[in-house]
């Protein structure tokens, strides 16, 4: 059984970094956002209603993209949009980390062959 989701931080994987870092770059719709996930449909609507219960995202009623026609699109929220800015940032400052040991290693490894 699963256990309940009590704080913000249990709402964020991989597929809610897709969804989030998706809207940063405009609104879309339902089926835009559930093609970049990798979470089957229910499982895609379900994370929807949670984005939407903890106020990350929120529906508008938008154009998307070439459409003239106006239907219920997601966008992110102020909240949303920080907290995107701050996982952008974890990132960056992971892969940057990674990058930097994995230089020291080759580093380290060059200095033993030359011994």
């Amino acid at each position: 059984m699963p256990r309940k989701k009590e704080h913000i931080l249990d709402y964020i994987d991989f597929a809610t970094f897709k969804i989030l870092r998706a809207l940063g770059s405009g609104d879309k719709t339902f089926t835009e956002l559930n093609k970049i996930t990798p979470l089957s449909t229910p499982n895609f609507n379900k994370r929807l209603g949670e984005l939407l219960e903890v106020s990350l995202i929120k529906e508008v009623l938008g154009s998307p993209k070439n459409s003239s026609r106006k239907r219920k699109v997601y966008t992110l929220t102020d909240t949303g949009r920080r907290i995107l800015e701050l996982l952008e940032e974890i990132e960056r400052v992971y892969k940057e980390g990674w990058g930097e040991d994995r230089e020291l290693k080759e580093m380290e490894r060059d200095l033993k062959n030359q011994s």
